[in-house]
């Protein structure tokens, strides 16, 4: 039987695979873990409050079951919090039907929607169900079609994602070439040759690093708003 938590991130280690379910109902919770348990996903932690949430979050899990029946909008805080993650998890929001936050837990960045009680072949779709980004990534791609080349829009794409990984490490090189599965001479390469204003932020300051970045995606934003003007830079 296939993991489904393994298809979705092959390049990890099968030991490594974590899976979060955010509820404080014991017998929802004994519910579900037998359900991933028989799915093949062993590592299932449990969080009940903010604080533990936040804090295997911040530790990093593959997929997330997060419940709207939990207090003062927990589900929602949770949500906002792993879908920033670096990578972020595949979010699932479990309800007990329609439920006033499932739009804003949406745009939040939740992946899908169950309808407890679940069943294991739901369980299974939404974990190997692709994520979003490759339709986002489209809908980012048509507007530059005819505008931007190739090459541009490649190294739009890289500097984006670089851009993002060093915010998430903190300025470490180390931890953004863990990110993006690459070497670290590889980001030192591309810092040096392809993003200089990163390179120099970094160098300058880490912590108001992400601060600074912000007049370098000065660059990103006149491809959308001159891309002629850039073309003729470029040539």
């Amino acid at each position: 039987m296939t993991n489904p938590v393994a298809f979705q991130r092959a390049r990890r280690n099968s030991a490594s695979e974590q899976v979060l379910v955010v509820v404080t109902e014991q017998p929802r919770w004994s519910a579900l873990k037998d359900i991933l348990g028989k799915l093949g996903l062993h590592r299932v932690a449990r969080a009940s409050d903010n604080e533990h949430a936040m804090r295997a979050v911040a530790d990093g899990v593959d997929a997330a079951f997060v419940f709207t029946s939990l207090p003062d909008r927990l589900a929602l805080h949770v949500t906002m919090a792993a879908a920033q993650a670096c990578p972020s998890p595949k979010l699932i929001v479990v309800s007990d039907g329609p439920h006033p936050d499932l739009f804003e837990l949406a745009r939040a960045g939740a992946h899908a929607n169950l309808q407890w009680p679940v069943r294991a072949d739901d369980v299974r779709h939404c974990l190997e169900k692709p994520l979003h980004a490759a339709t986002d990534l489209d809908a980012a791609a048509r507007p530059l079609l005819g505008r931007v080349g190739l090459r541009d829009a490649q190294s739009l794409l890289r500097y984006a994602m670089l851009r993002n990984a060093l915010t998430a490490s903190q300025g470490s090189r180390r931890g953004a070439a863990r990110i993006l599965g690459v070497t670290r001479p590889a980001v030192q390469r591309m810092l040096r040759e392809d993003v200089p204003e990163l390179s120099q932020a970094w160098a300058e300051e880490p912590r108001t690093a992400p601060r600074r970045v912000a007049s370098a995606t000065n660059t990103v934003k006149s491809f959308e708003e001159a891309p002629t003007a850039s073309r003729k830079r470029r040539a």
